[in-house]
């Protein structure tokens, strides 16, 4: 299972030896006005699935933009974050 941390952590993070493996971007959208909004809980996990394609066990500095209407479709969530190794 991995986890995701937010900057909260960001303290914690200097302390504990880790390898970046790359940065995530995931964009979840709402297409018509009957669906649901996307939420975070949602982008949490399409984060950890982009972020296991990558060899990490977590997912550190999360960020979380929207939702918001564009002209494409009535609700977008933007999360992005760096997907990383911590050493045991």
């Amino acid at each position: 299972y991995l986890t995701i941390f937010g900057n909260y952590y960001r303290r914690w993070f200097k302390w504990k030896k880790y390898n970046v493996t790359g940065k995530i971007s995931v964009k979840l959208s709402k297409w018509t006005a009957l669906s649901p909004d996307p939420t975070r809980e949602d982008g949490n996990n399409k984060l950890r699935e982009e972020a296991a394609k990558k060899g990490a066990n977590a997912v550190i500095f999360v960020r979380y933009s929207g939702p918001k209407i564009t002209l494409t479709s009535w609700s977008v969530l933007e999360v992005n974050g760096e997907a990383v190794r911590f050493e045991e």
